[in-house]
């Protein structure tokens, strides 16, 4: 099975069940046309307070020959995000005992120190100790 135009084949076995096989080409310009991508999928689960049952649910409602690819962008997400989350929080043990001004001039001169948070969002680590949520922000 090759080319965007065409779409797969179904397949009936003996005992009656139908089984439907997209090509691959034709599954990604679909969805091209239904504007899934990852940065959407991060999209939606940024706004929802429960993300996996909220991605789960638009996974659903779509075509369901992109749910596998829809549930695993979702996955990375939530990695990453957790990724992030577990290094703020690393940072904020390994930082408490710094004053703001010794932790400003840390994060431009880290020296022998290591941040576990990447650059562009160490500013988070002030907001953190003010007692903000930043969730929102990684």
């Amino acid at each position: 099975m090759s080319g965007y135009k065409q779409e797969g084949y179904v397949v009936q076995f003996q005992n009656g069940e139908r089984r439907k096989f997209k090509c691959k080409n034709y599954k990604s310009l679909h969805i091209g046309m239904c504007d899934l991508t990852k940065k959407r999928i991060h999209g939606i689960m940024k706004t929802s307070t429960n993300p996996m049952e909220s991605i789960t649910l638009f996974a659903d409602a779509q075509p369901e020959e992109h749910f596998t690819k829809i549930m695993g962008w979702a996955n990375e997400v939530m990695s990453a995000y957790e990724t992030l989350t577990t290094a703020l929080e690393n940072n904020i043990d390994a930082t408490s005992a710094m004053d703001d001004r010794t932790l400003s001039t840390t994060l431009k001169n880290p020296g022998d120190f290591t941040f576990q948070l990447p650059k562009q969002y160490r500013n988070l680590l002030f907001q953190k100790r003010k007692g903000k949520d930043v969730t929102q922000n990684l």
